[in-house]
């Protein structure tokens, strides 16, 4: 990434170990933001990276948990950038790259039946699963296995499957084990 003045002094560059997937430019011109894509080995894989032009510096990188984006907004006042989706959430970020609602992000994509974030909050809350959360998930669940592919909904029953499993609700694990497998023997 090489980001330069208008009369063509360079302000900063950052070689990366990953293809550049996107970037964008904040309305004023003082920050950069950049996506990387997959390579695995590579420290700056599937990464964000903020940049404070001005200063000529990296402010922060952190893992793109939200997915790819598709557009970016900065609002350099407050130190946000929000990363947009077509179809999907608008994310905020702070400058330190730590997500400004993350509880809310995840309620919105478990209620969607987002299979990555409904496994990810489970193996995140462990043992320490609540009702609430615990209703949240199979809701989201019963999303994926009315509206998606069939390998997802296999994917989403072993999940309940885990869920009565570690609950210790063995037939309710068992059924749904045993329904999952009748659509994907691999699952």
């Amino acid at each position: 990434l090489q980001a330069f003045r208008a009369d063509g002094r360079k302000l900063l560059e950052r070689e990366f170990s990953a293809n550049m997937a996107s970037s964008s430019l904040s309305d004023d011109g003082r920050f950069a933001i950049c996506q990387t894509a997959n390579a695995p080995g590579s420290p700056d894989s599937c990464r964000y990276f903020l940049f404070d032009l001005e200063k000529g510096e990296e402010i922060t990188s952190w893992v793109q948990e939200t997915g790819w984006a598709d557009g970016y907004e900065f609002d350099s006042v407050n130190e946000r950038i929000y990363l947009s989706k077509e179809g999907k959430d608008r994310v905020a970020y702070g400058f330190d790259g730590k997500m400004v609602d993350r509880e809310g992000w995840q309620r919105t994509r478990i209620a969607a039946g987002d299979l990555g974030v409904i496994r990810s909050v489970l193996e995140g809350v462990g043992h320490s699963l609540t009702h609430d959360l615990r209703t949240a998930i199979f809701a989201g669940l019963d999303v994926v296995a009315e509206s998606y592919d069939i390998w997802s909904q296999a994917k989403a029953l072993r999940l309940r499957g885990e869920m009565h499993e570690q609950a210790g609700e063995v037939d309710e694990a068992i059924a749904s084990y045993e329904q999952a497998l009748a659509i994907d023997p691999q699952v």
